[in-house]
């Protein structure tokens, strides 16, 4: 009787107790950490065995607690399944409730996967709690994803498999595990579905029916299955094409007495492992952050004054010991306490000028629907009045650099226009490259040819170049004369020449290029060939080929009677030969027809037509 009253007594006094508390100091130290702390104190006099066990303890739980409040967040933006992945039911009873793993999260039933207590906490499946890391396959059938639970031998089955196939069994049906295989007799039947015999196949529950299915077989055809009583059955004899119902004892005496009111699997598929954000969230190492450090000065650790350098050089020590062993194994089981549920929140400090900005305030304000807590109200307002503020300044700074730019590029403008003044034929070194990029209709010779484009072309041309080429140097003022860039034309010309040769594409290119560069290259006495209408083609002579203000156009003589014309550049064809001008006049003769009349006076003219020597 005195023990009794003794063992009262003591329980008694132990309910009187208090019950640890989070801001409790949990950890205790041991003969490393008094190492530890010897040689801290030679930077940190202030350390004693009580503010390291504080530091130790406030920074274990500083980081679970942010975990657990990382955690409640991440798992609102899941996205879960809404039907349990074994009988396929959404319905949920008081003792029957849809749970999910915290890890692949599957959904199940309770009574369905065998779990009669929802534990507080995270809950993991089976496979997420005893084999996470590593592939699992189902002994009974070769389909991946949904529910499974261990066999007697180690094993995973599936727990439709379980259900459905002859011969296996759970052992315990309250917790559905382990799934007794033994009596499965294996690779007699084809599964109708995949037409493989590897694992266990469920018959058709249909008197006489020859029909086999794996039970996740089943699932992906759509087969009728009554998990209440394990059984399936084949597309022709599905209960819900008869029109009898089926609900204890079918009219058709081929059907099968059931024992339980038919559950009917609503063929929600497998479930694919879903691995959700959190799961591995407590293997992110901690980082050395100035917001734990503060939170633990200002409230533990107030009345020293380098404290935060403390701390942060006991950040390293923390992880250390961390790794070793658990620091507070309470902690691994606690989920946060009401107490904590604010963890990790910040205190902000109230700024006058955020609150002075009303107009701005006015202009981001929220609709009256819209309810923040204060803090992120607050948030709210700071990040509004910042970014209207850092937009002005961006606005301000775009429009001083644009008159910046243009200020420097109007200078440039000047500076180019009062040293061209001073190159012969700069003027005519735009005009002429323009006409050029025109003839180029494919783009051929706008950008510099490489290796890599042309294979061996280093290799023939020694000096390459390009339109843009020629382009920058006529910019930078490179050029002294108009005769250095005929030249660089030039040598364009010949570089394609001897890439590429006369007869092919771009050979035929570079002619084009190389009359439209006669053109503007004319002297005085040059012969060409041009039309004044109502007249054919003739040829004329050049009287002028660099005029003051038109720099496309040329001034030509008639060689009978004299008769003086303005023409545009593109509209003549220099004359180098007798052989030239008949084949130039048989050449748009042919473009723009002839009468007689006008074949005579060509001939008149080509007779009476000289070149220069």
């Amino acid at each position: 009787m005195a023990v009794r009253n003794k063992i009262h007594a003591i329980l008694e006094s132990l309910e009187g107790r208090p019950k640890p508390s989070v801001y409790d100091v949990e950890y205790c130290m041991d003969e490393a950490d008094k190492e530890i702390m010897l040689y801290l104190q030679e930077r940190h006099p202030m350390v004693t065995e009580e503010i390291y066990e504080l530091v130790i303890d406030r920074l274990e739980k500083e980081h679970h607690f942010l975990q657990r409040i990382a955690v409640t967040k991440i798992s609102e933006c899941d996205e879960l399944a809404e039907e349990c992945n074994i009988c396929g039911g959404m319905e949920t009873e008081d003792d029957n409730f849809l749970i999910f793993c915290d890890s692949c999260n599957i959904a199940v039933h309770q009574s369905c996967y065998g779990v009669p207590h929802i534990p507080e906490g995270s809950w993991l499946c089976r496979p997420c709690l005893l084999s996470p890391n590593k592939q699992i396959s189902c002994v009974l059938c070769s389909a991946s994803g949904g529910a499974y639970k261990r066999t007697r031998n180690g094993a995973w089955c599936h727990v439709l498999c379980g259900l459905l196939v002859p011969g296996a069994r759970f052992e315990n049906l309250s917790l559905v595990e382990p799934v007794d295989i033994e009596d499965v007799y294996r690779s007699q039947h084809q599964c109708s579905a995949c037409g493989f015999k590897k694992g266990g196949v469920a018959p058709c529950a249909y008197y006489g029916c020859r029909r086999y299915y794996h039970a996740t077989c089943a699932v992906k055809s759509e087969r009728y299955i009554d998990v209440a009583n394990g059984i399936l059955f084949c597309l022709d004899h599905d209960p819900k094409r008869k029109a009898e119902g089926l609900l204890t004892r079918s009219p058709d005496g081929n059907y099968p007495v059931l024992e339980n009111t038919p559950v009917i699997h609503s063929l929600v598929p497998l479930w694919k492992p879903q691995r959700r954000v959190h799961a591995g969230i407590e293997s992110v190492p901690a980082q050395v952050c100035d917001y734990v450090i503060n939170r633990i000065a200002e409230r533990d650790l107030s009345a020293h004054k380098n404290a935060h350098m403390f701390i942060r050089d006991m950040y390293a020590v923390w992880q250390t010991r961390k790794k070793e062993r658990p620091i507070i194994k309470r902690l691994r089981l606690d989920s946060p306490a009401d107490g904590f549920k604010k963890w990790g929140t910040r205190v902000l400090p109230k700024i006058e000028i955020i609150q002075r900005e009303t107009h701005i305030l006015d202009m981001f304000k929220m609709p009256q629907e819209i309810v923040l807590p204060s803090a992120e109200k607050y948030m709210y307002e700071v990040y509004a009045v910042a970014s209207y503020k850092m937009q002005k300044l961006t606005e301000t700074a775009e429009r001083t650099a644009h008159n910046i730019h243009k200020g420097i590029a109007e200078m440039q403008k000047n500076h180019v226009n009062l040293i061209s003044r001073m190159i012969d034929g700069y003027g005519q070194m735009q005009i002429l490259l323009d006409a050029l990029e025109r003839t180029d209709r494919h783009s051929l010779f706008m950008d510099q040819i490489t290796d890599s484009i042309a294979p061996g072309y280093s290799s023939i041309v020694k000096v390459p170049v390009s339109f843009s080429l020629i382009q920058k140097k006529i910019d930078r003022l490179k050029y002294k004369s108009f005769g250095e860039v005929v030249k660089d034309v030039e040598l364009l010309i010949s570089n394609a020449y001897a890439y590429n040769g006369h007869d092919s594409f771009i050979g035929i290119e570079t002619r084009r290029i190389e009359e439209t560069l006669s053109v503007y290259t004319l002297k005085e006495g040059d012969v060409v060939l041009a039309r004044i209408l109502p007249r054919p083609y003739l040829p004329y002579v050049i009287i002028c080929s660099t005029l003051e203000d038109i720099h496309d156009a040329v001034k030509i003589r008639d060689i009978l009677t004299g008769e003086q014309h303005l023409i545009e550049r593109c509209r003549i064809l220099k004359i180098d030969s007798t052989s030239d001008l008949t084949s130039g006049l048989r050449k748009m003769n042919q473009i723009t027809g002839i009468s007689h009349l006008h074949e005579r006076e060509q001939a008149k003219y080509a007779n009476a037509c000289t070149f220069k020597k």
